[in-house]
């Protein structure tokens, strides 16, 4: 899974909750010596936060990041690696993956990145009522 949307959702994987695990995952590393790594969890964190929240207001049972918006912010974001370092031809890093693709750094500043998450979009999501559970006995 190397194709994580903006701040910590995937299309395909209904519901935050197995996002958490990917909170550390692909391109969620700026290379700015003044974003430590807690800042980008706590930014995540806060939108995961945020995201749970509107989905207890509005009683949903899950969100599923929309296949086009994913998609969109991924080439975004290959696009801005195009002009990066790490994508030169003749650089060897383990930045990429095997398919050549920038899966570690985002291309992204901080300030662009505390955007992307800071609010979530539910127009962005497929999202589920919740479904009521049936109580044992009645």
């Amino acid at each position: 899974m190397d194709r994580l949307r903006e701040a910590a959702a995937v299309a395909d994987i209904p519901s935050l909750i197995p996002v958490l695990v990917q909170l550390t995952g692909d391109q969620r590393w700026l290379e700015d010596p003044c974003r430590p790594t807690l800042t980008t969890l706590e930014v995540q964190a806060r939108y995961v936060r945020k995201m749970l929240q509107e989905m207890i207001r509005r009683d949903l049972g899950a969100v599923e990041c929309r296949p086009e918006v994913n998609d969109a912010y991924n080439e975004r974001v290959d696009a801005a690696h195009e002009d990066m370092v790490w994508t030169h031809p003749g650089m060897s890093t383990y930045y990429r993956n095997s398919r050549g693709r920038v899966v570690v750094n985002s291309p992204w500043r901080n300030v662009d990145f505390w955007h992307f998450a800071r609010d979530p979009n539910l127009d962005d999501f497929i999202v589920e009522r919740r479904q009521p559970v049936p109580v044992a006995g009645t």
